[in-house]
């Protein structure tokens, strides 16, 4: 008897340890695993630790259900953001500033608009529903609107531009139908090549984003450019495609699929679908929704290391669940499936010192003109020579600052945004306009902290 009953305390044993085995290799799952992409990072000065990414996630449904695509991660806080330095979390030394969607991120789209001799009676309609796309655009997407038929170039109504009343009456320009065929595949390549000119032009510092919408309401028939080499070329570039149709006879949806570089639920190129033309504007605005949660998933960190001296250190950026027991079984997921969450890379702290609370400048990203312009508040210039500069405030109440345009008191400098397209006054590029050895004050403030600075701009004698 008490063989049997040790036999089956041993058997009870066995069930329980497989339960909480199982229940350890399962918990992780129970919370939403972050996935950081198309990362980039650098270090300044004033010990400034930068990163620009975009994060993707997989909620638990979506990671019991294998085969659904991430989703973007909107709208994540700094509670969602850890910090660690050499193996050791910080927190309370390090000022944190994380930007969603910040107003340096710029987004670039060409609107794609068949108008072949299939679109018939409905290119009002189809005005109408490409009108209420650009009246949700917001402020920091460009739109350039293009049409096709059967042309062999891209057929240009209006460029980047991000007025909503210019695009409105580029639409409304619209007026006559092409002819009786469809350069669908060529229309989609010269638009990536259009989105490649521009980004040529964009300055490397600006976050941005590129996209091509494209409507049609038929197949492919030109046959000048085949599906390959859009394919080739969206590879090449990286380039989003958003395809939406109107449901026709015509339609070839699988190979819309393939060039749509979305995924639907299942995991399948995504498409926008309207039964009708009626129904054209409701699919445009459900790109729009996408494009914006698209655009609120890429981030622009900075947080301030506390390691000074000559010394190699290295740090890790992790984006977690911001509850903390969801946080702790995320970690425990981290060690055992080893998650892409993190931002990792190493950094010199030889050229790092302390500021106070208020705005620092740094130069041309120079670690030693920096440091100068801390401790004098004095940026020399060589004339004729321009400079950028980058402002970011320390210590204050809000983690995202706002800087008015600033004031010079006299015209021996100059200064513009670093993108004219900008709103913001954060980057600037500053020109000397004076003889050699005069001088200007620069004039910041930051009105969301209620900073605010002068800096003295002078010209070398030399």
């Amino acid at each position: 008897m008490l063989k049997k009953n040790i036999e089956k305390m041993k058997k009870e044993i066995r069930i329980l340890l497989l339960v909480a085995v199982s229940a350890l290799m399962l918990l992780p799952a129970c919370t939403t695993k972050y996935i950081v992409i198309e990362k980039s990072r650098e270090e300044v000065p004033s010990s400034v630790i930068r990163a620009k990414f975009r994060v993707e996630k997989k909620t638990p449904i979506r990671r019991v259900l294998f085969f659904m695509p991430a989703q973007p991660a909107a709208w994540l806080t700094e509670e969602n953001f850890s910090r660690k330095e050499n193996g050791e979390f910080i927190e309370t030394e390090s000022q944190l500033n994380v930007q969603t969607n910040p107003q340096s991120f710029q987004i670039y789209t060409v609107l794609l608009l068949d108008n072949s001799l299939s679109i018939g009676e409905n290119l009002p309609k189809l005005r109408e529903a490409a009108i209420k796309l650009v009246n949700m655009k917001r402020n920091n997407q460009n739109y350039a609107i293009a049409v096709f038929s059967g042309e062999e170039d891209l057929n240009l109504i209006t460029d980047f531009t991000k007025d909503t009343r210019t695009l409105i009456n580029a639409i409304n320009s619209i007026e006559e139908l092409g002819n009786n065929t469809t350069n669908l595949y060529g229309a989609i390549l010269n638009a990536l090549e259009h989105l490649e000119k521009k980004e040529a032009t964009v300055d490397k510092e600006i976050m941005t984003s590129y996209q091509i919408i494209v409507f049609t309401d038929g197949a492919d028939r030109a046959n000048i450019i085949t599906i390959d080499q859009v394919l080739e070329k969206q590879k090449s570039t990286g380039y989003d495609i958003y395809p939406i149709v109107v449901q026709s006879l015509e339609l070839d949806l699988k190979k819309i699929q393939q060039i749509s570089t979305t995924k639907d639920v299942f995991g399948k190129g995504k498409y926008y679908k309207a039964n009708s033309y009626d129904k054209l504007g409701s699919s445009f605005e459900e790109i729009q929704r996408d494009l914006v949660e698209y655009a609120n998933s890429h981030y622009y960190l900075e947080y301030m290391s506390p390691k000074r001296g000559k010394n190699f250190n290295y740090y890790e950026i992790r984006i977690e669940p911001k509850f903390v027991v969801f946080k702790y079984m995320n970690r425990l997921g981290d060690k055992m499936y080893h998650y892409n969450n993190k931002i990792i890379d190493d950094f010199d702290s030889e050229p790092f010192y302390s500021v106070k609370q208020g705005i620092c400048v740094t130069a041309n990203n120079d670690f030693k003109q920096s440091e100068k312009i801390y401790k004098s508040d004095t940026i020399y210039f060589t004339q004729g020579k321009s400079q950028k500069i980058y402002l970011f405030s320390v210590g204050g109440t809000s983690p995202q600052a706002k800087y008015e345009k600033p004031i010079l008191n006299n015209d021996n400098f100059t200064f513009k945004k670093i993108d004219d397209n900008l709103e913001i006054y954060d980057w600037l590029i500053i020109t000397p306009k004076g003889k050699k050895g005069s001088e200007s004050k620069l004039t910041i403030k930051d009105s969301q902290n209620n900073f605010q600075k002068t800096v003295i701009l002078k010209i070398n004698k030399k």
